[in-house]
């Protein structure tokens, strides 16, 4: 069953002596509401000097008494013709609390009833908007402040959402009598009220006499059919009276919620004058204010046309900002990532043209995409952009192609290679229906599609889709068109994964020629190429090579990217494997951490592709003769791909038979075996009992078994 968390608020009730009776009246009040409350999960204890215990302590009463308002957390104040002495002296001690911990405080008068104020109530209220930047309340009586305390309490604890209701004169909370209508000014003033409520009043009366005339002369039908209007027009009346009676409560709740803020001189005549009950002086005020608005509003419209006009800035702003060469990299994302966020906040606050919308939507995913690799956030705005494209265009519109594609080239980052094949599809369907296959939306996607199925290592697949990449590239576009780059880089990384080392450098070079002839000498996708000409080279054994190509990779990639990019950080990877296999550690250590550094950054430690830095560092530390911290990194590996269980790829399970069975220290082995025993279950299940990597981790985990089992014997032995 579940256990109900019920809150005690401790509130805070000073007045001077003068106003004993009401403080007494308030304290009763709130021990009726405690059962409505406690509905609601909140339980009061209320604090007034009378409750203070008489025995002397060594401690100046009034200061024991501030000690148990700084315990409070809610503070009441009322004030009629004096501001006494203590009581100015508690409110400071609760105005102190309510700064220091966000604490609300109420303060009311009660009304002078035409007397003249005194000076100290007019400083202090002129202290209370000058200073606090508040509005106190004022009541006549009773059921005035009890009224308004209920509706300010629930604005506070629950956002406005009161539960009064008014019928029959009466005010309820739960079935508590709050107030009576009539005693309430804004009803008792009200000439609509008074005359319906005093009608009601004379009904039953009318009605008695009509009823005992009927009984009296039971035959004649006019005076039945008197009685019967009298009722029907005595039940009209309630319904009437009902439903302005909530009106006026209503109006009173939105008040209240008004009145936890400052609001503007006429508005606050207009409240004044509504709780007077002079309803038609209220709107005499609000015409006036209502007049001011149309002028208002039509100067608002000029001027969020100009606002719009600033949003559009914005954009060109990113862009000139981004093109600013000979500022840092690391300094230009962080003033376009700002200029974005405004003009995103100005924009979904200025009821922005859709369609623009949508194109600052689309700029700004792609820059966190491309240059922040901030990928769930990427992932949160194009999920809004598809929202905004869903009411802007039908859903077979290139537009949400588009959407789709980048949504999930985001998955596809964030290896959620599912998610990401799903959205490539669900943009594919839409091509085949707008499109003949020859549009370039098909290229993009089948490059997409092939991109992740050669991370899923389905080769079939992969040149299925880029080798239907490259037609449609090579049917209509330039042979140096930049695109034409990518359908070749891609080509080289299936024959790349396929082993196919001459045929991979071939289509790396001819992809190379495209930006040597267009002088494009700074771009990502270059430096791409770099790099993979560079991992080529190196499984050729070809060192020199492989470090020019990725020393060019890294050039661009620092420049255009930025240090903390995960791209930038692969080719610090992929340096530190050669300087690991040149046997240069310290440097492959130093190029290693620094991919390490942003792969934990952008991703965490518990991402795949992080995995790929704790390998090369494992082979470090295990070349320096440093097992401890080998089997540490290690043992990371293996838990995030034990988490994941994403390890059908073969580099995944190559990893499991990485380990050095030369550490002395049982319990590390222990800690591997049940970790490596998770992992063969599910391999088992997902690529069977007869695959060799599922054998070979069998093979492993019966050695480790039979090492423990043999130390076991030797310790017994000793």
């Amino acid at each position: 069953m579940e256990t109900r968390t019920v809150k005690t608020i401790k509130i805070f009730l000073a007045s001077s002596s003068e106003l004993k009776n009401d403080r007494d009246a308030f304290g009763d009040f709130m021990m009726r509401l405690q059962k409505h409350y406690e509905t609601r999960d909140y339980t009061f204890q209320l604090e007034k000097w009378e409750y203070l215990n008489p025995a002397y302590n060594n401690k100046r009463k009034q200061d024991e008494y501030n000690d148990i308002i700084r315990e409070c957390d809610l503070f009441v104040v009322i004030f009629h013709t004096k501001i006494g002495e203590f009581t100015l002296e508690e409110f400071e001690v609760a105005l102190e609390e309510c700064r220091k911990r966000s604490l609300p405080l109420f303060i009311y008068f009660k009304d002078l009833q035409g007397r003249e104020k005194p000076d100290d109530i007019k400083q202090f209220q002129n202290r209370i908007v000058t200073e606090l930047k508040h509005f106190w309340g004022v009541y006549n009586n009773n059921d005035k402040l009890f009224l308004d305390f209920v509706l300010w309490l629930d604005s506070y604890l629950f956002d406005g959402n009161s539960e009064l209701k008014a019928n029959d004169n009466i005010v309820t909370l739960g079935g508590v009598e709050v107030a009576r209508m009539s005693e309430l000014s804004f009803a008792a003033n009200n000439d609509g009220f008074k005359q319906m409520y005093q009608t009601i009043q004379e009904y039953p009366d009318i009605i008695q006499k009509l009823r005992e005339r009927t009984l009296k002369y039971p035959d004649d039908k006019e005076f039945q059919d008197e009685l019967q209007q009298a009722l029907d027009n005595f039940n009209a009346l309630k319904t009437k009276f009902k439903d302005y009676q909530h009106l006026l409560l209503n109006t009173a709740k939105l008040i209240a919620n008004w009145n936890q803020e400052q609001t503007n001189e006429q508005l606050q005549r207009a409240i004044i004058t509504f709780e007077s009950g002079n309803m038609d002086g209220a709107n005499a005020i609000l015409n006036e204010i209502a007049l001011e608005a149309e002028a208002f509003y039509k100067h608002f419209e000029n001027n969020r046309k100009q606002l719009h006009k600033y949003i559009d800035a914005f954009q060109l702003q990113a862009k000139t900002e981004m093109a600013k060469l000979d500022t840092p990299i690391s300094e230009r994302i962080a003033n376009v990532a700002e200029i974005y966020a405004k003009a995103d906040d100005w924009a979904n606050r200025s009821s922005y043209p859709l369609k623009k919308y949508a194109n600052l939507l689309l700029d700004y995913a792609r820059f966190l995409l491309d240059y922040v690799a901030n990928y769930q956030k990427a992932k949160q705005f194009y999920e809004r952009l598809i929202g905004l494209y869903e009411e802007i265009y039908d859903d077979n519109s290139s537009h949400m192609c588009i959407a789709y594609n980048n949504i999930g080239m985001v998955c596809y980052h964030e290896n959620e290679y599912t998610n990401a094949l799903d959205y490539y599809f669900k943009a594919l369907t839409i091509l085949e229906k707008i499109y003949s296959r020859e549009n370039p939306l098909f290229a993009l996607t089948y490059n997409n599609i092939g991109t992740v199925y050669l991370e899923q290592d389905d080769s079939t697949k992969t040149f299925e889709f880029f080798s239907k990449a490259l037609a449609i590239f090579e049917s209509f576009l330039d042979e140096n068109d930049p695109d034409m780059a990518i359908a070749y880089n891609n080509m080289g990384m299936v024959c790349y994964h396929k082993r196919d080392l001459v045929n991979a450098l071939k289509y790396y070079f001819k992809s190379l020629a495209i930006f040597e002839n267009s002088k494009e000498d700074e771009t990502p996708l270059l430096a791409t190429i770099y790099n993979n000409l560079g991992i080529v080279y190196f499984e050729q054994k070809d060192s020199a090579n492989a470090f020019e190509f990725f020393f060019k990779a890294l050039i661009i990639d620092e420049k255009v990217l930025g240090y903390q990019h995960p791209s930038t950080a692969i080719v610090y990877l992929n340096i530190g494997t050669v300087y690991m296999h040149q046997k240069e550690m310290d440097k492959a250590m130093e190029y290693n951490e620094k991919a390490m550094a942003v792969f934990e950054n952008v991703w965490g430690e518990n991402h795949d592709k992080t995995a790929l830095a704790y390998r090369n560092i494992v082979e470090i530390y295990d070349n320096n003769g440093n097992t401890n911290k080998a089997f540490d990194f290690r043992y990371k590996i293996l838990s995030i791909y034990e988490r994941k269980m994403r390890i059908s790829h073969p580099d995944v399970v190559t990893n499991y038979n990485d380990l050095d069975l030369d550490n002395n220290e049982q319990d590390k082995y222990v800690k591997i075996l049940n970790l490596l025993i998770k992992i063969y279950t599910h391999l088992k299940i997902e690529l069977g009992s007869n695959n060799r990597s599922v054998m070979e981790l069998h093979d492993k985990i019966e050695t480790i078994k039979s090492l423990l089992s043999s130390r076991k014997l030797e310790k017994n032995d000793s």
